[in-house]
């Protein structure tokens, strides 16, 4: 297989390899695509996650197990302010 590299890429492939934590272009190439292939493997369970989140939140209002919008933002800016108060005189 070949492929086309631009200079940039190519630069910074000799630069991985004459650091010494690399023995070659294909180990540095063969990094890089396990790194690619963990990180969209990261993303499909991340995204699956927030499926399943919404599906979750799309029973519960269906079923009118749902709060008042303004009521939870009224108590988490509350919570969140009585936390600020003890950590400055914690601090």
């Amino acid at each position: 297989m070949e492929i086309s590299l631009s200079p940039e890429l190519e630069r910074l492939i000799r630069a991985k390899v004459e650091s010494g934590k690399y023995a070659s272009p294909g180990d540095v190439v063969g990094e890089a695509l396990r790194l690619l292939h963990a990180r969209d493997l990261s993303r499909q369970e991340r995204l699956a996650e927030l499926k399943r989140r919404i599906a979750i939140g799309v029973d519960e209002a269906e079923r009118g197990d749902t709060v008042d919008a303004e009521e939870f933002f009224d108590q988490l800016l509350r919570e969140n302010a009585a936390e600020s108060r003890t950590r400055r005189k914690a601090g």
